[in-house]
């Protein structure tokens, strides 16, 4: 069985190519955010947060804790959101990759192109994000030069992730699936804001599984200068990780002749047909609105009971919204109230 990824040629630089020309040509629009939003972040968790929080058990503070870990977060949104809302804009509204195939190119090596290129913004992303850290003086090792390795490899394993939802979703509201059931809950439980070691042991084992989870580690022990081979098992997970998700594609939307790949026609018939399911469901039933109020609720075993009523404005504000806002919108404004009921959570918690 032949894998898809394996019928790449070079050309597939050629698609990475016009997406970063587009990208030069609109830069002032695009580079600013992996900057400004670390800054945001270190002021209101690491100055404000912080405060409140001396020292964690490792010994470090909570400002020199959280801020390697956000080289790691900000890769995964740059790299996840790059070939999943740009990818399916081009695909679906701009045609874009109708274009492309009406030359030499092959569908496999457009999906390259766009991984490739959704590799480089999670790479560049988490530079910019370095160079922030340093300039508080954040930076306690010179062995923090290789995080940009280790962000090629997380980016591509994020950036074909991305790519496998961008393939199978009916619509461009539907990511908020993924974003709320896959990226938020990897964001808040894969230590960037706590040791794992304040998890329940069964929470913990899940967590491990998460290539966020390896990912912080790595660059938070790369900047801090903790080494150990630890580290070697855990970037090998994540391009295990990699490796599977770069093949595992299917390009169903962009027209082509090619009969698909074996391998990609199997996975995507076995993913393609529960999704599709849940979606139709979805609509037909109206639980996007459902699943907005109540899916954080899965949270709440992890803080003490006494934290509970702080979730409960979150719940009401996100079941009043969804009777008026698209699902579009409903994804970000939940996650703006519940990541704060979280952290307060957690400081009653801890």
């Amino acid at each position: 069985m032949q894998l898809p990824m394996t019928r790449v040629t070079y050309r597939a630089i050629r698609v990475w190519q016009r997406d970063l020309d587009t990208f030069l040509r609109l830069w002032k629009t695009e580079s600013w955010w992996p900057t400004i939003e670390p800054l945001l972040y270190l002021s209101s968790l690491g100055f404000g947060l912080g405060v409140y929080i001396t020292r964690l058990s490792n010994g470090l503070s909570f400002l020199e804790f959280i801020a390697p870990a956000f080289v790691a977060t900000t890769a995964m949104f740059a790299a996840s959101f790059e070939c999943m809302f740009s990818s399916f804009v081009r695909m679906e509204f701009q045609r874009t990759f109708d274009a492309i195939l009406a030359t030499p190119l092959t569908i496999e090596e457009v999906i390259a192109g766009e991984i490739l290129w959704g590799m480089t913004r999670g790479v560049f992303a988490a530079v910019s994000v370095l160079f922030v850290i340093s300039l508080f003086g954040l930076v306690h090792s010179p062995w923090a030069l290789l995080t940009p390795l280790v962000a090629v490899v997380e980016g591509l394993m994020f950036a074909s992730v991305a790519m496998i939802i961008t393939a199978i979703v009916p619509a461009i509201d539907a990511f908020n699936y993924y974003i709320t059931l896959g990226i938020t809950p990897m964001f808040l439980f894969s230590a960037v804001f706590f040791p794992l070691d304040r998890l329940p042991q069964i929470a913990q084992t899940i967590a491990w599984v998460s290539p966020l989870t390896h990912a912080v580690y790595v660059q938070r022990s790369l900047i801090l200068g903790q080494i150990s081979w630890n580290l070697v098992w855990s970037v090998l997970w994540i391009a295990f990780l990699a490796l599977i998700a770069f093949n595992v594609m299917r390009a169903q939307r962009a027209a082509t002749t090619d009969e698909p790949p074996q391998l990609v026609a199997a996975v995507s018939a076995l993913l393609q047909n529960p999704v599709y399911f849940v979606l139709d469901l979805a609509r037909a039933v109206k639980l996007t609105a459902v699943m907005h109020a109540l899916g954080p609720l899965f949270l709440l075993p992890l803080f003490e009971l006494v934290s509970w009523p702080l979730f409960i404005p979150a719940f009401l504000f996100t079941a009043a919204g969804s009777t008026f806002w698209p699902s579009s919108q409903l994804g970000y404004a939940s996650g703006v109230i519940w990541v704060p009921a979280c952290f307060l959570g957690l400081l009653v918690t801890l």
